[in-house]
């Protein structure tokens, strides 16, 4: 006797790792002609992210040396092996006072940018984004003499010449954004212009946070609107700070989802972060009882769950149709390619069959949606029976995406059986 039988696994709070989303890490280099390569760099376990800072100070008057290339190539191919999405920083500053240290001329900067395009194109399969133009202290596009709408739309297209349009870029304020692209209006967006992504290392400060809102002639609400339309294609994140009432940790969540964000540092500000790992959740949810912290560390970007499992059999085709619902309950959508799989898996044998559907278009606060695969019987390990999973593959990192599900593991989340 064959018999088909289903389920659908309970929700978990359980910490998830899957790429580009969550806390990261800082990695600084300095580029040189002896550099020093961070070999015992050591990311939080958790963390899929780390941001590399690349300061070029050293050559703010000449073009980067053979040697200073090499070593920023080496230092790509040291940070592969660490197994982690990067957000890439080049800046000429870490002590805010950039305007010393960076380049007089734009064309160096322009040069240094054409240089490192190369190394950026080599390893464009394993970078989340590239922060800034940089220019500014600490790479953020403030205490510069390029910011200027003409110098930043030069800087921009050379950053993405050099990486052959194939790199997502964040400038540091929607003012900044609108300087560089000419668009003042959400309505105004064009696929070109949505290329273009935001971050925010001031992010909950205070009601402007530090100067990331203009008040004039664009309103908070304005700029809300234009950075969510952003955000849903492109991601958005950075450093929250200060101890203000905006960054008390449920006034802080709801800004976080209200804003798409997909990423923060785990070390900044500790002020900040310390309220929410001292801040329970008191909801009737899965979630109580937890801090805050690690409800957003579970929240950051995506987190897909499944809420919905049917598995029936069609005699008259002889195969296996697969209705699973899934919902992402993140703060942002995922942005790189991935695919949802169904697999039946026997012992050691797997077969593994392509689900319907697009994993980028399952946007938070939007409710499930359906995917389905159809997996003909004939297959070798229907003679046996088999379990059935669902799984999340990342094409771009190669890994399975885990569901916020009971029962996952490194085959998928398993949702039914075929016995004999």
């Amino acid at each position: 006797m064959k018999r088909l039988s289903y389920f659908c696994p309970s929700e978990t709070t359980a910490k998830l790792r899957c790429p580009e989303r969550g806390f990261y890490s800082i990695l600084r280099f300095m580029a040189g002609e002896n550099p020093t390569f961070p070999g015992d760099f050591s990311a939080h376990p958790d963390d899929t992210l780390i941001l590399v800072e690349i300061n070029l100070a050293g050559y703010s008057a000449c073009a980067l040396s053979e040697r200073a290339l090499s070593g920023i190539y080496g230092l790509f191919e040291t940070l592969r092996s660490l197994g982690r999405g990067l957000i890439v920083r080049f800046l000429y500053d870490w002590s805010g006072r950039n305007i010393i240290t960076e380049p007089k001329s734009i064309d160096i900067i322009l040069r240094h940018i054409n240089q490192v395009g190369a190394t950026l194109r080599k390893n464009e399969d394993m970078i989340f984004l590239i922060q800034g133009l940089f220019v500014g202290n600490w790479g953020e596009m403030h205490g510069s003499r390029f910011i200027r709408g003409d110098y930043l739309k030069r800087l921009y297209a050379a950053l993405s010449r050099a990486t052959d349009n194939r790199i997502q870029i964040a400038v540091r304020t929607p003012a900044l954004w609108r300087a560089v692209t000419g668009t003042s209006f959400v309505d105004e967006l064009e696929s070109d212009t949505m290329r273009l992504g935001l971050f925010n290392d001031a992010m909950l400060g205070n009601e402007s946070e530090y100067g990331t809102f203009a008040e004039d002639p664009f309103s908070r609400e304005q700029e809300l609107k234009l950075q969510k339309t952003l955000c849903s294609g492109v991601p958005y994140g950075g450093e929250v700070v200060g101890t203000e009432p905006q960054s008390d940790a449920e006034r802080a969540m709801r800004a976080l989802e209200k804003t798409g964000v997909s990423y923060l540092n785990r070390m900044y500000d500790e002020n900040t972060l310390d309220k929410w790992r001292k801040t329970t959740v008191r909801d009737k949810g899965i979630w109580n009882g937890m801090s805050y912290f690690d409800y957003a560390q579970a929240r950051l970007g995506y987190r897909f769950v499944i809420r919905g499992v049917s598995l029936r059999q069609s005699a008259f085709s002889k195969s296996l149709c697969a209705r699973v619902r899934l919902e992402n309950i993140g703060f942002s959508p995922i942005y790189h390619d991935s695919a949802a799989e169904l697999v039946l898996l026997h012992e050691n044998r797997e077969a593994v069959f392509p689900m319907t559907g697009d994993i980028k278009s399952i946007l938070p606060q939007s409710g499930a949606k359906t995917l389905t695969a159809k997996a003909p019987l004939s297959t070798e390990l229907s003679d046996g029976g088999y379990d059935i999973f669902f799984r999340v593959k990342s094409l771009k990192y190669n890994v399975i995406i885990p569901t916020a599900n009971q029962g996952g593991g490194e085959t998928g989340c398993l949702i039914g059986r075929y016995t004999v």
